[in-house]
């Protein structure tokens, strides 16, 4: 959907796209499917290198990752009900998230990500 929807309006005849190197996301097939005639070009970065590249993954949202599926979890276990179509359990499941990376205890945590 991505690659045939979202990006075409977005991009030129000339483009360079960077990927992570997950499989379902980083197949050259596709890419060339969806954009046969075009000098553009895939650059995508090694298995193993994310932490180099974008040292947020490794940091931030790590904990960002872990705190929304403990909140995931907790309306699992206790069975609440929960439209996950619902635009508005987004925008409170993520205010809940960055209320609570905004303690103290994490502004060296979000320093160390842009060094």
């Amino acid at each position: 959907m991505f690659l045939n929807e979202v990006l075409p309006p977005l991009v030129g005849k000339k483009f360079l796209l960077f990927l992570d190197s997950w499989k379902t996301q980083a197949d050259l097939t596709k890419f060339r499917a969806a954009f046969p005639n075009q000098d553009s070009q895939l650059l995508i970065f090694p298995e193993g290198s994310t932490g180099y590249i974008q040292p947020q993954d490794h940091s931030l949202f790590r904990f960002r990752r872990y705190i929304h599926e403990k909140i995931e979890h907790y309306t699992q276990i206790n069975r609440i009900e929960i439209t996950i179509t619902d635009r508005q359990y987004f925008i409170n499941m993520h205010s809940v998230i960055d209320n609570q990376l905004s303690a103290p205890q994490f502004k060296d945590l979000i320093k160390s990500g842009f060094k």
